[in-house]
Parts: structure tokens; sequence; C-alpha cells
């Protein structure tokens, strides 16, 4: 398997995990969590591509 596809499975993976949770969060109402988990998602997974279009 190609190296960049395996990063790309993974990638997708744990971000629908990491929604799940932040989903579970909202439901509970641990509002910290939540804010602490979008902001990880945040900087994880959305920061790369926004850095990546600004330097070009």
């Amino acid at each position: 398997m190609d190296k960049n596809k395996l990063v790309k499975i993974v990638s997708v993976i744990t971000g629908a995990i990491l929604i799940c949770i932040i989903i579970y969060y909202v439901l509970k109402g641990a509002w910290d969590q939540v804010f602490y988990l979008s902001s990880l998602f945040f900087v994880i997974w959305i920061m790369p591509s926004i850095l990546k279009n600004i330097n070009k």
C-alpha cells in the first residue's frame, strides 16, 4: 500500500473519531472539553491546509 494512501486513511479515521468524541461531549454538556477538542481538530486537520494555500 502506498504511504500517502495509508496516511490519508489514518487521517480520516482519526478525524472521524475526534468528531464523534466532540459530539459526545456536546450532548454530555462538557463545554470545556468541546472547546479543547475543537481547537485540537482545527490545529491538526484544518490549519495545515489553510497554511498550504497561503504559501502558494
